[in-house]
């Protein structure tokens, strides 16, 4: 499995044409796996300079289902019709905006009915146990298509990525739960992530890559660091 590398932009980048422009340099990128998560309003522009790279498209979040109302958010239906194939679901900065573990299983349930790849963001932070997300999450679906990212809350937006030891010992739990759902599943770490302890962090092989926040819209860093990954 090649090393992944997955871009959260958040709303870092005010315009669509700075966002065009990290998503061009990103091309250069080989040997590793590479989604970007732009802003909403960037999706197509982004999409546009992307198409036919092998790079991944995703979204920062989606809608808890297709039927019902929900304003601000984005169904699945129209963000496959955008070119999108992954989405975060969630994220600490989510949660922390009221979304609740059952509004997690419902969005990880749509997109897997929208044919996206939920990518699932789990921690062991605040009294959340990452086990039992996943399994949650999860374990209702038929041949479940995902992406684990463990992100402890407490180093998510910090300059202090978490210990390495703990990184390793909670994604070879993770990766316990899933042996029994979707073993080929990739797990990630994500948390305050960086060139100068990337490399480290997969050391131990417990880790297939990252979700990367802040660094990512550095792209002189975010060029480094996908090369230290191969």
């Amino acid at each position: 499995m090649q090393p992944h590398l997955f871009c959260n932009w958040k709303t870092y980048l005010p315009s669509e044409e700075q966002a065009a422009q990290i998503a061009a340099a990103m091309k250069q990128t080989t040997g590793v796996t590479v989604a970007l998560f732009p802003s909403m309003l960037h999706i197509p522009r982004v999409a546009s300079v992307i198409e036919g790279s092998g790079i991944l498209l995703g979204a920062q979040d989606i809608s808890r289902n297709s039927t019902a109302p929900h304003t601000g958010r984005a169904s699945g239906e129209q963000l496959t019709s955008i070119g999108v194939t992954h989405v975060l679901v969630g994220h600490v900065e989510t949660r922390n905006s009221g979304v609740t573990n059952a509004m997690v299983v419902e969005k990880v349930r749509h997109a897997h009915e929208s044919n996206l790849v939920p990518v699932l963001c789990v921690s062991d932070t605040d009294g959340r146990d990452p086990m039992q997300e996943v399994s949650r999450a999860l374990d209702s679906l038929t041949h479940p298509q995902a992406v684990i990212v463990y992100e402890p809350s407490d180093h998510v937006g910090t300059d202090r990525a978490c210990n390495e030891e703990h990184i390793a010992a909670v994604c070879d739990q993770i990766r316990s739960v899933l042996q029994s759902i979707a073993p080929e599943t990739p797990v990630l770490y994500g948390g305050s992530v960086n060139e100068a302890n990337a490399k480290q962090i997969m050391t131990n092989g417990s880790v297939d890559g990252f979700l990367i926040g802040r660094a990512s819209i550095d792209q002189k860093e975010i060029l480094a660091l996908s090369k230290s990954l191969c």
